[in-house]
Formats: C-alpha cells, structure tokens, sequence
C-alpha cells in the first residue's frame, strides 16, 4: 500500500542496544551538546599568552597556552600577499580585556576583539568535549565587556569556521560576530550575554548559521543589513528573533535588500514557536535593484511579524510593510501544512487589526514573476501612514499597483482595511483564497477588468467586494460568499447594466462588480491553511529551575483493579521500520510498515493512532491499517540520533518528549493540540538522558529516562528509570524498570506496560514496578507502546461506537445508520460541567425527541451513581436559512455542517453538570436521522477525557 512517502531516501535508524561502538558515537554527541551549551568556560591548561599584535602568518593556539589574553586592543589576522589564518584548537580560552579611556580622549578607550582582514581566515575548532570560550578578562564580567569577531569583506570568509564554541561578555560595538561578505559557517555556537546583536550580518554575505543557540543577548538575535543567510536548527530564547537593521537607515527609510535569497525557517523558540523575522518597527523592508533583477524568497513555516509605531505629530505614523520594487519580485511559498505567516508582533492577546502595514507590489516591481502560496496575512492594514512614501492609506495587507503576481491558497484576516487592495494596471491570478474578519475584503481600483473565482469571501465587516471605480467591472462570478443566497447588494443598479440581490444574506458588495452566478457551497478547489499560526499562541511560563524531591513510592499503595476494558497493543520498531497490533499475550493481530523510517512513541485516541518519527520529525495520524490521514511537526529539535521521542494522549491533547530540544540536550515534555500548537512545555526529569516513551494514566503521565550520557568514560549508563509525573512536571513517584534498555510505555487503565530494547522484551507491571507478566517483542528493537481501548458491554446491540475528543467535530453517520435510538457516554473524572453538541439533519419533521438515563447494565463502565437523570436536554429546529448563517460563523465546521443536506435539522445540546465521574445517556427520536455530526466539551477541568456514542438498535 503506497503512502505517498518515498522511504529509501531516509536512512534507517541504527540499533543503539548493545552496540558499544554506536554507544560511545552517541555519547560523544550528548556531552557536545551538553557542553556546547551549558558548560563553563574551560580550564586553562598553561599559565595564559598574551595577546597584542597582529597575526600576518598562519597561527595555531593551543590548550598548552591557553588562556589567550587579548590586552585591551583588537587584534587583525591579514597580510596583503599571501594567506594568513589563525587556528584555535578545542577547549582553548580567548578572554579579552578592556582599558578605559581617560576623560579628555588622550588615552582612547580599547576593547580586546578579533579581526579577521585581508587574506585571513579564522578557524575555531572547538569539540564536543572541549568547547573554544570567548570571554571577558574582568573578574566581573558584564556584557560589552570586549569588542567582537569582525569578519571583513576582503578575508578568506569561505575558509571561516567557529564551531563548538561559546562567545560571551561581547558587543562593545553592534554584534559578537560581525560579518561584512563571504560565506563564513558558524555552527553548534552560544551566544549569551552581548550587549547588542548576537551576529550582524551585511552586504550580501551569506554565512551559514545552523544549530546555535542564542539567549540574553541585548538587541537582535541575528540582524540582517542586505543579507540574508542560511539559517537552520537554531535555538532562541522568547525574546530573540532575526531582524532587518534599521539603525544605519533611520526611522524614516526603509531597510534595502539588493540581494537575491532565501528567508529559511531559522529555528525554534523556548516556548515551541518558529523564531520570527522582525521588520524592524520603522518602515520594514524595500527589495529592489537598480540595474539586476533580485528575488526575495519566503520559505515554507517562516513567521514574519510587523510593527506600528508613532513618533509624533511631525514625523507621522509608521507601519512595517514589504515593498517589491524595482526589478524586484518576491515569492512566497508556503505549503498546507506549513503556511507562511506575515502577523503583528505584539503580544497574542493584544492582536488588533493595523498592526503593521502589509505587502505592496511596485508598479516597477517584477510583479509578474511573483507568487504568493499558502501563506496568512493577518493584522495588518493602515488608515494613515507617515508623509513616506506616501501620505494616505496602506490600503491592504497586499497592495498590488501593477502586475501579475499569483496569489493561491491564502488566508486574509482582520485587516483593519482591505485583505487584498488592487490599483491601476494591477491585474493578479487570485484563487483559492479566503477573506474573512477584514473591514473588506478585496478593494479594487484599477484601469482594467479583472475575473477572480474560486476564493471564499465571508463575515467581512463593511464589504466583501468593493469596486471604486466606476469605468471598469470586476468579474467575480462563481465565488463563495458565505450564504447560498449570494452576496447583499442593496443597491439597486439594474438600469445601468448592473445587478440586485437584496435578498442576499452573504457579505456585502458595492456596485460594478458581476457576481452571478455565485457559489453555493465553499469550492473544493481551495486550500486555505487551516492551522492557526503559532505566533496566535500565548508566551508560556519558563519552566521552574527546580524540582520537587523525589518521593520513593508508598509501599502501601492500593492495588488498582483490572481494567473494565479488553484491548490490544501497539509496538512501533525502530529496525524492522514496523507497527505492530498485539494482544495481551503478544500474539501479533496486525503490522504494518511505518510512514517513516524512524518510528518511535506511539498514541492511541480513541479512533487513530499516532506515530512519531524521528527522521522527519513528523508525528502521523495513521488509520489502524497504516494510511497515513495526516501529520504534524513535532516540537523541539527531533534528531534521529536519539533513542527517545514519546507519545501519549489525554483525551484532549498530546504529549510528547524530545531529546535536546533546544540542542542543548535538555529533554523536554510539550503538550500539543492536534493541529501542533504547543499549549504547554515543561523540563523532563533528568535531562542528562535520553528520553523515552510517555503513557497517559487518566490523571498523571509516566515517563521513562532511557540513557544517560556518561560523566566520565567512553560509555553510556543505561539508568531505565520510570516517573510518575503531574500535568505541570512534578515528579509524584518513581522506580526503576525491569529491563535493561527501556524505551516504550502505555497504560491499560489498570497496569503498565513496557517495551525494552535492550532485551527485546514487554513488561507488564502494576504501579510499583512489579513484574506481572513479560512476553517477547515480535521485531528486534521495540521503541514505542500505545494501548487501544475496546469497550465491553452486556448489550448484544451495542455496535458502531465512536469516540470523539473534546472540541473536535466529529462525523456521526454511521452510528446512526438505520438507528433511532443511541446512548452518548462521557468520560471525564473529577467534576466539571460535560456538554454534548449534536446536529442532526432529517427527511421529515421529527414528532418525537427524548432523553433518559442510560442503565447499569449497558453502560458497565459507569463507577458512580448514574447521573444521566441529572442530564438537561435542549433541542431547537434550524431553518435552511439560519444554518447557512451558522455554518458562516463555524458554529459548525463547513466542511462538515455540508452534510447536513435534509430539510429539517436539529440542533441538540446535552449538559450533564457537576457529574463526578461517568455520565450517560440515551437520546431517541421517531426517525434516524441522515446525517449527524457532533462535538463534546468539558467545562473547568485541567484535562478531560472522550464521548462516545453507540447505536442501541431500534425500540
């Protein structure tokens, strides 16, 4: 069965049991990162060198002389006939000293730094075991104590190499690093307290900058002057992003690209969100060249945020915007899964329309060659603008004045003017687009008519449409305006040769714009990004420096009652690339290959499995026969090196582990919804280790420590510890498991289970590590564990159940194929208020619609007293009218609300308040319905769990 991934083009994961070799190269790439991030500066192996003259011929300093002292003036590696480079070896000290100048300029201040000139080159080979440390030579350190590394334009940059290092205490003047040209590499490099821009990089240099950190550095992250790097894998503390510089230029003048690049997705933030490219909170950036054509690409994932900023009455407003100019296009290419996203940087819960300008495409611009893919366009728009360029409007968050640039499959919303804004010769291709939420959603004002079909224009606020010039008629037939009614037009036109529709219920459009025949139902030809941007997401808590002390688990611990469910296993295996399905005994029912070629943690959630994978980073939604329904990236730095990569589901939410997840081999544990957007992310025990599985117990998760990197010696120790840990990564017990390479784990309801790769072994256990029974894994490496429920039931009519998760839409059809009468179930513990939402459509009007407690013996799994009784129950009929209305506003997903074809339908409500542990229910009617969606909510609890529905067969 073909799964749409092409599998030998990823390299298999090799087996890390028991294969000392592989054991000590995975050593060696923890203690890199550990060190490379959080070690102290190294030990001085000699007395120290001092530093004070320029290098002119090819250098070497060494650990026996180390430190190496730059005395208060910044030494120049160059020589005008010939190479010079200097080498620094692994685990040598560069501290740079600093003298203060006297008061009345005769003794000039000097700052200690390194420039690397005229035929130079700088090689810094730190180690994974000996990181190079730049630093300050004061016995109190503060930023900005010493100057920079400037790598100038006229250096061998190409030949440039700063690996494994740690640069600190720096940024006398704009950056640690500045490079001024060339393709110089820095990789696997902290950069930590500077008192100005971690790099700064100008003149169309492009260095490659790839698995650094950056943290407690003043200004930029990264600045970019008319350059634009390669950048890949970098870690960002929440307030370091890459920005376009602004200082050179003034607050008046746009930032200039003259240089042809690509804008790459840099790395991730502490709180799991893509770092951002920051506009410069002026007037953004102009792309252009005077004399070469130049292009701007935005690859798929990157976040671009903008800024409004007023600096009074006599310098005027100021928006960020992007402006393609002359000789200049721009393409954006987003994909579906990865959307480019251009968004305000203020704080989420601060978003307001008008927060930075938009995209303007130059009537000189190559706007023909242009293309904007998969991208969201959001909070932007401008009433008024500075005096420059113009005075008056931004009129759209993309301004087209001549052109053709082709804009698919993009979301524009809550634009405080217009979503799209045409003027001129502008004449783009736009389909597959929606506009919602903007003050309007497509303004035209050009010389020419245009045709633009198949996009979704709903719920804009003044117009959908809005034609200002009277000459020329915009065809826009054959497009979605929210109510199979079409668009309101109001105005009566029809004398002229224009059009009417009162009656209308869709957004409004002005006059001189065709719109009949429009679309009944959303086209199926779009593909708007679905995923909300990450940038939407609130900024979490830094995770607490300390942990509660570990407890030993009681001895007094009450025995947990077997489960009153039966189920099956899943095993993924990382060597034989399989998923399998097992039963009890670990008789293999069902395998599978995976949809990657590093399988690990595994989730059940009630209809689907989930499977991370370690070579692509992706986790998967996959069908219980291994298509692949979809997938999402997973946080944190994913690495196919590391053993670890959990998974298990709440109910609600995932949770999954990753080993260094900012490469600095600190695991972490985030809480994902199922789009991907991090909720919440907490520090794992232990994070020397490698991480393993997660399992969900109903209230607290399991996690298990797999391998820890060694302090000493060419080795790892396999620690195999298992914690029990609360929703916030308080550890509530722990214990050591029973094999020697424990990877695995999932939760029955009653009992552990755990996969071990060191003995190819599954464990079951009870909640204090004792063995209950082991059986042996069916492939050589078993990795990741996910228990599937199956329900039981005394009812011989109970079929076709479904689970569905709180605040997900679910199709309900088949349960009530053929059926008129249904029980709902929710299991949610500990208190809250349990909703159901259902709508139901129906040939007929209904007579008859009631509501009853489910009995005991259909619902053995009720544990407390039946609180179905206690159940409210509303029901309202919906007009064709008013559902079309609802379906606009997502009361009810379009993609889902479009079933409900029949002409009577039902909106029914369930609430079961304050139900302890179990509620359940029957709803029955007179006819079965044809069509039937629903959706379950959980008021005021941290965690909830499922619904499911059942068909109970006829009365």
């Amino acid at each position: 069965m073909s799964k749409g991934i092409n599998r030998n083009n990823v390299d298999k994961k090799p087996r890390v049991i028991s294969k000392i070799p592989f054991v000590a190269v995975i050593m060696l790439i923890s203690v890199f990162v550990m060190l490379a991030l959080n070690a102290l500066p190294a030990t001085a192996a000699g007395k120290g060198t001092v530093v004070n003259g320029d290098i002119t011929e090819d250098t070497r300093w060494t650990l026996g002389g180390s430190p190496y002292i730059l005395d208060g003036m910044a030494i120049t590696i160059h020589n005008d006939d010939r190479s010079a480079t200097l080498t620094i070896e692994a685990g040598v000290e560069v501290r740079a000293r600093s003298y203060r100048g006297d008061p009345w300029g005769i003794n000039p201040t000097h700052h200690g730094g390194i420039t690397v000139g005229k035929n130079g080159a700088l090689k810094v080979l730190g180690s994974a075991l000996n990181p190079v440390v730049f630093t300050s030579a004061s016995d109190e350190r503060n930023a900005g104590d010493w100057s920079s590394i400037v790598i100038a334009a006229d250096s061998r940059a190409s030949e440039t190499v700063i690996q494994n290092a740690i640069i600190e205490y720096s940024g006398f003047t704009n950056a640690a690093i500045s490079i001024e040209g060339g393709t110089p590499r820095i990789s696997s490099t902290h950069f930590r307290f500077i008192d100005a821009n971690g790099i700064y990089i100008k003149d169309g240099a492009t260095p490659t900058i790839e698995y650094c950190r950056f943290e407690n550095n003043s200004e930029y992250a990264i600045m970019l002057d008319d350059s634009i790097p390669h950048l890949a894998n970098n870690s960002f503390a929440n307030d370091q992003v890459i920005g376009f510089n602004i200082g050179l230029y003034g607050r008046n003048r746009q930032q200039p690209i003259t240089h042809s690049g690509t804008l790459d997705v840099p790395g991730v933030m502490d709180n799991g969100r893509v770092a951002p490219y920051d506009l410069g909170n002026c007037l953004g950036i102009r792309i252009f060249n005077e004399t070469t054509p130049v292009t701007l690409t935005i690859d798929a994932g990157v976040v671009v945020q903008g800024h409004v900023t007023s600096h009074g009455a006599s310098e005027g407003i100021f928006h960020d915007q992007i402006s393609v100019s002359k000789n200049a296009a721009l393409k954006v290419l987003g994909t579906a899964d990865e959307p480019v996203v251009f968004t305000s940087a203020v704080d989420p819960d601060m978003k307001n329309g008008g927060q930075w300008g938009g995209v303007v495409f130059e009537a000189d611009s190559r706007a023909s060659d242009s293309i904007i893919q998969h991208a969201v366009f959001e909070y932007g728009g401008s009433e008024w603008v500075s005096t420059y360029p113009n005075p008056g409007y931004l009129p759209g968050m993309i301004s087209v004045y001549g052109g053709a640039p082709r804009i698919t499959d993009s979301l524009f919303r809550w634009s405080n003017v217009s979503g799209l804004y045409l003027e001129e010769n502008a004449h783009p291709s736009i389909t597959g687009c929606t506009f919602t939420e903007n003050n309007i959603g497509m303004t035209f004002n050009v010389k020419s008519p245009l045709t633009i079909s198949g996009n979704i224009i709903v719920n804009n606020i003044d117009y959908g449409a809005s034609n200002e010039n009277s000459d020329v008629i915009i065809d826009m037939t054959d497009n979605w305006w929210g109510d199979v009614s079409g668009p309101l037009d109001d105005s009566d036109d029809r004398e002229a040769g224009g059009w009417y529709n009162p009656e209308g219920r869709g957004d409004n459009v002005s006059d001189f714009i065709k719109y009949k025949p429009w679309l009944t139902s959303t086209p199926s030809t779009t593909s708007t990004p679905s995923q909300e941007p990450s940038t939407t997401l609130t900024p979490l808590q830094e995770p607490s420096t300390t942990l509660t002390p570990l407890q030993e688990p009681s001895t007094t611990l009450t025995p947990l009652q077997e489960p009153s469910t039966t189920g099956s296993l899943w095993l993924s295996d990382f060597t034989a690339d399989k998923i399998y399905k097992l039963d009890r005994s670990g008789n293999v029912l069902a395998s599978f290959d995976s949809p990657g070629s590093v399988p690990s943690g595994l989730a059940w959630d009630g209809m689907h499995l989930w499977n991370l994978d370690k070579a692509d980073g992706k986790i998967y939604r996959l069908d219980t026969d291994g298509t692949v329904i979809g997938f999402i990236n997973a946080p944190g730095y994913i690495n196919p090196t590391y053993a670890g990569g959990g998974l298990a589901w709440d109910g609600t939410y995932l949770w999954c582990t990753d080993d260094g997840w900012g490469m600095g081999f600190r695991n972490r544990i985030f809480k994902l919804d199922t789009s991907g957007n991090v909720i919440a992310s907490f520090e794992a025990p232990q994070d020397d280790s490698y991480s393993g599985d997660l399992a969900w117990d109903g209230a607290s998760l399991w996690y298990v420590r797999d391998y820890t990197a060694a302090s000493i010696g060419l080795f790892i120790e396999q620690c195999n510890e298992i914690y029990r840990l609360d929703t916030t990564g308080s550890i509530l017990s722990h214990f050591t498991a029973p094999g020697p390479g424990s990877s695995g784990l999932a939760w029955d309801g009653a009992h552990l289970w755990i996969a071990d790769a060191g003995d190819d072994m599954i464990y079951q256990l009870d909640n204090t590590g004792k063995v209950l029974m082991s059986f042996g894994s069916p492939g050589p490496s078993p990795i990741g564990l996910a228990w599937e429920e199956i329900p039981t039931s005394t009812s011989a009519n109970v079929v076709n159940c479904i689970y569905f998760n709180t605040g997900a839409w679910t199709d309900l059809s088949s349960v009530f194929a053929g059926a008129n009468e249904v029980f709902g179930y929710t299991n949610n513990m500990y208190g809250g208020t349990a909703y159901m939402y259902l709508w139901l459509s129906f040939e007929s009007p209904l007579r008859h619609m009631s509501l009853r407690p489910c009995p005991d013996d259909l619902n053995p799994q009720t544990t407390e007293p039946n609180w179905g009784d206690r159940a409210q129950f509303e029901t309202e009929e919906i007009t064709s009218r008013e559902l079309a209305t609802r379906l606009a506003a997502d009361e009810v997903p379009g993609n889902l609300g479009s079933g409900l074809i029949g002409p009577y339908i039902y909106r029914l409500i369930v609430t079961a308040p304050d139900h302890g542990y179990h509620s359940s229910y029957i709803f029955s009617f007179d006819a079965s319905p044809n069509y039937a969606i629903g959706k379950g909510e959980v008021d005021d609890l941290e965690w909830s769990g499922r619904v499911r529905v059942c068909n109970i067969g006829a009365l």
